[in-house]
């Protein structure tokens, strides 16, 4: 799933808590939740593997983009929840993949160009275990729907949920 699909429904659900906690753990767990929705995205991971800085940069840019989007559309419709609280849930919401994506660069960028941040990260830091469970628990929810889908059907999903959630934000109260 998209980082920004995460992002919107993280936002959603701060629009009806009104504790930052609440609105964190609730877009922490919501992450894991769409995660089981079959999403089509799967190719993307291996094209950005093949070329890890440009594909971060594009990959980045269009997820911004979306982001931005939805976010200039709630505020124009006034329907704004408080910042602090937004903010809890857009990153409990993205929390999951940030910490995917931040052990996929360092496996398969930084060790292979840097090898010493291996043991930084490992022996130093002690982050290597913390991250490689993180990463089995994340694929397993995509991994719980056994249904795989194209890409095309992918995009297809991720904007009739994006559609939804655009009018759970602007009809939020």
């Amino acid at each position: 799933m998209f980082v920004s699909t995460h992002a919107l429904l993280g936002i959603v659900i701060s629009q009806h808590v009104n504790n930052v906690p609440v609105a964190f753990g609730l877009g922490l767990l919501s992450h894991y939740i769409l995660d089981m929705i079959p999403h089509g995205d799967e190719s993307i991971g291996q094209w950005v593997k093949k070329r890890p800085l440009r594909g971060f940069i594009i990959t980045i840019s269009a997820e911004i983009i979306l982001l931005s989007s939805f976010i200039i559309t709630v505020h124009l419709k006034h329907e704004w929840p408080r910042a602090n609280v937004a903010l809890a849930g857009l990153m409990g919401a993205i929390l999951p993949d940030i910490l995917w994506y931040s052990y996929d660069f360092y496996r398969h960028y930084l060790v292979k160009r840097y090898p010493k941040s291996q043991k930084i990260i490992r022996d130093i830091l002690k982050l290597e275990n913390f991250f490689e469970h993180h990463s089995r628990l994340h694929a397993w929810f995509h991994q719980v729907a056994k249904k795989r889908i194209n890409f095309f059907a992918g995009i297809v999903v991720q904007g009739v949920i994006v559609f939804l959630l655009l009018l759970l934000a602007v009809r939020a109260a």
